[in-house]
């Protein structure tokens, strides 16, 4: 099973829009992936309809495990983000 990338996105932004170059596709791709990482790490939401949401939800400090040495090791509490697939994105699945 292969994993779609950054660059396979590249290259097939650059065949589903004829004239793309490869690098003016790259600086888009890395615009929206930074307008979304700014957005979740301000605590804001990102919505894309159909496809899906981001959200950032915060996790209680716990105790923890080392796997290695079984020790109790406390994790302090912080946030996480949370991505919930669009009504469409469900359908295709």
């Amino acid at each position: 099973m292969s994993k779609l990338d950054k660059g396979m996105m590249i290259e097939n932004m650059c065949k589903r829009e004829k004239g793309l170059t490869k690098a003016a596709a790259g600086r888009i791709l890395n615009g929206i992936l930074d307008d979304i990482a700014d957005a979740t790490v301000n605590g804001e939401g990102v919505v894309f309809s159909n496809f899906g949401s981001w959200t950032t939800v915060p996790t209680q400090a716990r105790t923890g495990r080392n796997p290695r040495t079984n020790e109790e090791i406390q994790i302090p509490a912080g946030r996480r983000i949370k991505f919930i697939p669009g009504k469409g994105f469900k359908q295709q699945l």
